[in-house]
């Protein structure tokens, strides 16, 4: 083990969009139970800047674009 992160440089593709993983942080749920929190980076195919996101489970169904281009329900090109 070099002390590097276990997570470090895991990349998931979503239709075509690579999202990295680049935090795994602790999380106490509202029913008290211990989980975690995966911090996501990818870029905008929009505007080509990079976003962060979160969720508490493997991805699914992230955000495409950055906050400034949202665009739910719209097709990424």
């Amino acid at each position: 083990m070099t002390g590097q992160p276990v997570y470090e440089g895991f990349v998931t593709v979503w239709r075509g969009q690579p999202y990295h993983l680049i935090a795994l942080d602790d999380y106490v749920r509202k029913d008290g139970k211990p989980s975690k929190i995966l911090t996501w980076r990818s870029r905008c195919p929009n505007c080509g800047a990079d976003f962060v996101q979160q969720s508490g489970r493997p991805l699914t169904h992230p955000n495409r674009r950055c906050p400034e281009c949202k665009a739910p329900g719209r097709k990424v090109g």
